[in-house]
Parts: structure tokens; sequence; C-alpha cells
């Protein structure tokens, strides 16, 4: 086994929990966000009162966001676990 492995089996456990956690997250904040909605705006939660672009724009943001939280944290333990290789000089 190569070094490095163990800490890359972890990297990748990490990852596969976070993407099982995933609808859960995005119940969670999707509840926030609804409930958030209709404390500002004081809906009754009719058709006629819901504005259905600013609520498929909630959606669309927090699943993009939940899912460029875990590439940037990839990426950013990978940066770490690799860093460049300097140059010889001469």
């Amino acid at each position: 086994m190569k070094e490095g492995g163990g800490i890359a089996i972890g990297i990748g456990l990490a990852v596969f929990l976070y993407l099982l956690l995933l609808p859960l997250l995005l119940a969670i904040f999707l509840y926030s966000f609804f409930s958030i909605y209709a404390m500002t705006k004081g809906t009754a939660f009719g058709a006629a009162t819901i504005n259905l672009p600013v609520w498929f724009a909630g959606v669309a943001v927090i699943t993009a966001m939940l899912l460029a939280l875990v590439m940037g944290v990839v990426s950013v333990v990978g940066r770490s676990l690799h860093p460049p290789r300097r140059q010889r000089e001469g």
C-alpha cells in the first residue's frame, strides 16, 4: 500500500457519508428557507399567494450551495495532501 492510502480512504468515507446525509441536509435547509419565506411574506400557502420563481430559485441555490461546499472541501483537502513540487534551482 502506498503512503497516504489511509488518508485517501478517510476522505472517501467522509464524502460518502456527506452524500448520504445530503437529503437530510436538503430537508433541513429547505424547511428553514420555506419557513422564513412564509414568515416574511405572511402567505396562506395558497397557489395564488406563493411566488413560485422565488421558491424554485431557493431550491436551486440551496442545492448548488451544498454541492459546492463538498467540492470545495475535497479540493482543499486534495491540495493539502499533494503540495506543488518545487523546481530545482540551477
